[in-house]
C-alpha cells in the first residue's frame, strides 16, 4: 500500500487561488451582462420613446385629416350654393369673389382653431 503524504497548507492555498480566479471570472461575467442588460434598457426607452412620438404625429395628422376633409365639405357646399344664386340671379353677384369670401373665412376658422 502506497501512502501518500498530502500538503494541506499547499491544497488550501490552490483552493483559495482558484476560488479567488472564480469569484473575479464570475464578476467579470456578471458585469458584462449588467452592461448588456444597460443597453436593452436604453434600445427599449429609445424604441419606447419613438413609437410615442409616432403615436402623437399619427393622431395629429389624423386631426389635420379631418379638418381638410370638413374644409372640402365646406368648399362643396360654397360652390353647390353659388351654383344656387347664379341660376336663380343674373351676374349681379360675382361668384368667384363671393366663392373667394367664403373660401378666407373657412380658412380663417380653421386656422383659428390651430389645427395647423
Amino acid at each position: 500500500m502506497t501512502t501518500e503524504i498530502i500538503d494541506w497548507e499547499a491544497a488550501i492555498k490552490e483552493t483559495q487561488l482558484a476560488a479567488r480566479a472564480a469569484s473575479r471570472g464570475s464578476e467579470r461575467v456578471a458585469a458584462a451582462i449588467a452592461e448588456m442588460n444597460r443597453e436593452q434598457m436604453s434600445e427599449a426607452q429609445s424604441r419606447s420613446k419613438f413609437q410615442a412620438e409616432t403615436k402623437a404625429e399619427l393622431h395629429r395628422l389624423t386631426s389635420i385629416e379631418t379638418a381638410l376633409r370638413q374644409l372640402n365639405g365646406q368648399a362643396q357646399n360654397t360652390m353647390n350654393r353659388l351654383s344656387s344664386i347664379e341660376r336663380r340671379t343674373d351676374p349681379k353677384v360675382n361668384p368667384i369673389s363671393y366663392a373667394a369670401f367664403l373660401f378666407a373665412g373657412i380658412v380663417l376658422g380653421v386656422f383659428s382653431t390651430n389645427l395647423f
